[in-house]
Parts: structure tokens; C-alpha cells; sequence
């Protein structure tokens, strides 16, 4: 009974060490609570971290670099660029309409 839930233990130890590398905790606790807790624990601390995805909560954005002599129609393209990374959620609506206003003011 001991060694079922030492498995366990050690299976959500590597879950967990794999959320904190970026990769998935849930998938990583399953593989080695299928696999072995062992092998599980030395993949994801040979793994390098993954890349980190910002979630709404920590995202920062960062607009792109407009030069202030555009003329028009490339505003219109950025605006219309910024417009569909609000449609796909990588930018609020309120990032939006401060930058469109941005670019506005410069034309």
C-alpha cells in the first residue's frame, strides 16, 4: 500500500515540476504515474523549459514600432493589423482602441 502511494506522490511531484517548466502538469503526471515516477521526474528535469505563454492575467503587449511618417494607408494596414490581434484575443479591446487612437493623432 505504501509503494502505491509513493508512486503517486512522486507521479504529482513531476506533474508539478513540469507546470513549473512550463509544460503540462496534468500530462506529465500521467505519463509517469503510467510509465514510472522515476523516469517521469529525470524527462522533465532533462526537458529545457518551455516557452512561457502569457495568460490574460500577466500578458503584456508591447505595440509594434510605428515610425510617425507613415502615411495613411499604412496607418490604416496597423490599425487593421491590430484589429484582428483584438479579434484573436492576443490584445484587449482597451490596447486596441489606445493605439488606434495613437495612430489616428499622428495622421
Amino acid at each position: 500500500m505504501e509503494i502505491i502511494g509513493a508512486w503517486i506522490v512522486f507521479s504529482l511531484l513531476a506533474g508539478h515540476v513540469a507546470g513549473r517548466k512550463g509544460r503540462s502538469a496534468g500530462l506529465w503526471f500521467l505519463l509517469s504515474l503510467l510509465l514510472s515516477p522515476l523516469l517521469g521526474l529525470i524527462a522533465i528535469l532533462i526537458l529545457p523549459d518551455a516557452k512561457p505563454v502569457a495568460s490574460p492575467q500577466t500578458r503584456e503587449w508591447v505595440a509594434p514600432a510605428v515610425p510617425a511618417s507613415l502615411p495613411a494607408p499604412d496607418h490604416m494596414r496597423t490599425i487593421g493589423a491590430l484589429a484582428d490581434l483584438r479579434d484573436r484575443g492576443a490584445i484587449t479591446p482597451d490596447e486596441y482602441e489606445a493605439k488606434k487612437s495613437d495612430l489616428l493623432a499622428r495622421v
